[in-house]
């Protein structure tokens, strides 16, 4: 018999490799998705989806591919709803009271946080969160207080949520605006960005109708080293290339791949 060649040698061992793991689980009160794989684990890592009602993935399936892609490496991953899961979520919510779920919100993450690094096997120190939108942006609010990541994976958000909070209010007067403005102002991402400590990736697109160059500008001005920035020719949900540069970094920081 000739002898195998390494892709087909490859191919053989992914056929028979066991899947990883899917569990439906509940953390703080909310449907998430725990995906272990099936041998040792070897790092752990917190994906939090964006919010783009139109798009099917605009809630805990955004970053699944990627979490039993990393599974079969020894990822173990938490992939948790949030409060804007719901695609009405932005119409029906009540903006008087976006601040006081904007910290609820971090309650929920940071119990997400426990619970992923609970599970079995789990080396605290090789734990990153991943974060699209809103998930950048509460991941960068989380970190005002929260310290365990040992990496974050940051894509398309903004510098302050009155940005994205105000969108479609322009039937209130200025003044009414402002109060808004003055009110989320101690929440901004931007704020929390430098004091990360910790190895950070930042992705944007060029072309992303929701984050203006100068908004992704200036939290990437802010964010200190170690930091890699890429901006890509794609809109808000970026693109397959950015996929891709996540994945690496990710195997780079939690697995000493290169």
């Amino acid at each position: 018999m000739a002898e195998w060649t390494r892709r087909e040698q490859l191919g053989l061992l992914l056929f028979w490799a066991p899947e990883p793991v899917v569990r439906d689980v509940m953390v703080a009160g909310r449907k998430a998705y725990l995906v272990r794989p099936t041998g040792p684990v070897k790092a752990a890592v917190l994906f939090v989806h964006w919010y783009e009602p139109g798009s099917a993935d605009s809630n805990r399936t955004q970053f699944l591919a990627q979490a039993l892609e990393l599974a079969r490496g020894g990822v173990v991953s938490l992939l948790p709803e949030t409060m804007w899961s719901d695609p009405e979520w932005f119409r029906k919510r009540d903006p008087s009271k976006d601040y006081e779920a904007s910290l609820e919100t971090v309650v929920e993450l940071r119990k997400a946080i426990d619970y992923l690094l609970e599970q079995p096997g789990v080396d605290a120190s090789r734990f990153a969160y991943v974060g699209h939108d809103f998930g950048m942006m509460y991941g960068l609010l989380l970190s005002r207080d929260e310290k365990r990541p040992r990496g974050w994976a940051l894509q398309a958000g903004t510098a302050g949520f009155d940005e994205w909070f105000l969108l479609g209010r322009k039937g209130i007067p200025e003044a009414e605006k402002q109060k808004v403005r003055e009110r989320l102002a101690p929440l901004a991402p931007v704020r929390f960005i430098g004091d990360l400590g910790v190895p950070v990736l930042l992705q944007f697109g060029r072309i992303d109708p929701y984050v203006p160059q100068v908004q992704a500008e200036l939290l990437v001005e802010r964010a200190k080293a170690p930091k890699q920035v890429i901006f890509y020719e794609a809109g808000h949900g970026l693109n397959e290339e950015a996929v891709q540069d996540r994945m690496k970094w990710l195997r780079e920081l939690l697995m000493n791949e290169r």
